[in-house]
């Protein structure tokens, strides 16, 4: 029996995959500054915490765009992320949300997350997006299983 070597390369991607997101644990994230708990207890974002979390938006996903992750309402006072960028300032995010979403006794689970790998833009990309007119955003819903 013959070991191709792409069999070789896809094991390991997988293994760096896995150990990318057991790096990624609530146990993991980085403890915030005074101001920083300030900020996730704020009220705004513990109003926005309830909207999102509540029964009718089971489902519902929401990219965090300046914080690098998506979340979605998994229901029974669950949001769970589906994906993060493997970026130090998105542990941050992991972590305001997560003390935003404990104010309001809302689970918030790191179990299946998919960590992305972060690609520093270019100079061409940067001036692109500046130029590029934002598009409004729908509400986008999923089942959850």
């Amino acid at each position: 029996m013959e070991t191709d070597i792409r069999d070789v390369i896809n094991l390991k991607q997988k293994s760096n995959q896995k150990n990318q997101a057991e790096n990624w644990k609530i146990d993991s994230l980085p403890k915030l500054t005074d101001y920083d708990t300030n900020v996730a207890l704020s009220h705004e974002n513990r109003i926005w915490a309830m909207n999102f979390s509540r029964l009718e938006n089971v489902g519902k996903i929401h990219f965090m765009e300046s914080m690098g992750f998506t979340i979605q309402n998994s229901g029974n006072y669950n949001v769970r992320c589906i994906c993060v960028t493997d970026h130090f300032e998105c542990r941050i995010g992991l972590a305001l949300m997560k003390e935003t979403l404990d104010s309001i006794r809302v689970n918030f689970d790191l179990e299946n997350i998919v960590v992305m790998p972060f690609i520093e833009p270019g100079d061409e990309q940067i001036i692109a997006d500046q130029n590029k007119i934002p598009e409004p955003k729908e509400n986008t819903y999923f089942d959850v299983v």
